[in-house]
């Protein structure tokens, strides 16, 4: 169904079970080689936002800019510091680590 359809069902179930507001704005062509990997990247940073953030709403961003995908997943929640992060990662937690790689 493509990967913006994908994208769409993902973030409407995870609005639904976690009782956030999520949207997403998607101008992505497809299909393309990379959309497993965008879709790993994504589902993994909404489960994030709706395990971690303690957030009332987020949204989804995916775009392309100049052969380039773009990704953004912003919500209003606490926040990750940069010390935090580096402290999961050491603990094992490769998750935002290995997406940003």
């Amino acid at each position: 169904v493509g990967l913006a359809a994908a994208v769409d069902k993902l973030v409407s179930v995870a609005a639904e079970r976690s009782d956030i507001a999520i949207s997403t704005d998607i101008d992505y062509p497809g299909p393309n080689a990379i959309d497993p990997i965008l879709f790993g990247v994504i589902r993994e940073l909404v489960s994030n936002v709706a395990r971690h953030s303690q957030a009332r709403s987020a949204t989804v961003t995916v775009a392309v800019d100049r052969g380039v995908a773009r990704v953004d997943v912003i919500d209003d929640g606490i926040g990750i510091t940069d010390d935090m992060a580096a402290r999961r990662f050491a603990e094992g937690h490769i998750g935002l680590a290995s997406h940003r790689a």
